[in-house]
């Protein structure tokens, strides 16, 4: 289970997200720029995520790519791959996508 703590619509953040309860699988951390892509998309936001997972000791700060050759309006940060009781590894994938290309958040 997940939830978004603080949800910011200003654009200034920050957002913060907790997962509490998970089942094994693999879980999709993404970005959606809700304003849409423009001449100054998501990539020129300087917006970065911070990543806290308690059960690895696993703390990082991930940076927007500066580069969005194809103007996705998705960031796709990392996925989390659990095992059903904690999460066991983070996947690093910090590229762009479209929300018509960008695959599904959970997959058992």
């Amino acid at each position: 289970m997940s939830n978004l703590d603080t949800d910011d619509t200003s654009g200034l953040g920050p957002e913060v997200v907790t997962i509490t309860r998970v089942a094994a699988g693999r879980y999709r951390y993404s970005v959606h720029n809700f304003t849409g892509q423009t001449s100054t998309g998501l990539e020129a936001s300087g917006a970065s995520v911070v990543m806290v997972v308690p059960g690895l000791g696993y703390i990082q700060r991930f940076a927007v790519p500066t580069s969005n050759p194809a103007h996705g309006n998705v960031w796709r940060v990392a996925d989390l791959v659990t095992n059903g009781t904690q999460v066991t590894s983070v996947e690093v994938l910090n590229d762009f996508a479209n929300t018509s290309t960008s695959e599904s958040v959970y997959s058992p």
